[in-house]
């Protein structure tokens, strides 16, 4: 799929290419460090290559994976980043958000509801009544968006570090 529908006038949401790549790295940047923990932030030279890595090979991989990129006229202010995915308890298809990014200076003005309206669309176009997506509790701000979105936890990945 080339584009998805998108609400707001002079926005335009557009698959990504591979010219895009290096935007989609930074916005997943921007988007993980708020959501892990202070320590894991402290030591983030450790782990963010390897995630980049990760997410750039992922844009090659076509498993299904659909970034898209929100444009006002020419330039490039937010993404999705969409997958097929199983339900963890049911194992039924859901679709997967990967990934959402708002330019700082434009959240707030209901860009991430309408991008989150596309996800929908997106999930919507493959047989999907189900989005899931992860967040970091550490990430106030995404919690609280999801959340007036009307996402629920429906499990808590725990973890302890204990070198």
């Amino acid at each position: 799929m080339d584009s998805l529908p998108f609400g707001i006038e002079g926005y335009r949401l557009i698959k990504a290419s591979k010219k895009d790549r290096m935007y989609v790295i930074e916005c997943v940047e921007e988007t993980l460090l708020p959501s892990v923990s202070s320590n894991e932030r402290e030591m983030s030279e450790l782990w963010i290559n390897s995630t980049l890595e990760r997410v750039d090979h992922l844009m090659d991989v076509d498993d299904g994976n659909e970034s898209f990129i929100l444009k006002s006229g020419y330039e490039k202010v937010g993404f999705i980043w969409m997958s097929h995915g199983v339900d963890q308890f049911t194992t039924d298809p859901v679709g997967y958000l990967n990934g959402i990014f708002v330019r700082k200076d434009l959240r707030r003005n209901g860009i991430g509801t309408e991008l989150m309206k596309s996800a929908y669309k997106w999930c919507s176009l493959y047989g999907y009544i189900t989005i899931t997506l992860n967040v970091g509790v550490p990430n106030i701000d995404a919690m609280a968006f999801y959340n007036n979105m009307g996402f629920k936890p429906q499990s808590v990945v725990m973890n302890k570090t204990f070198r």
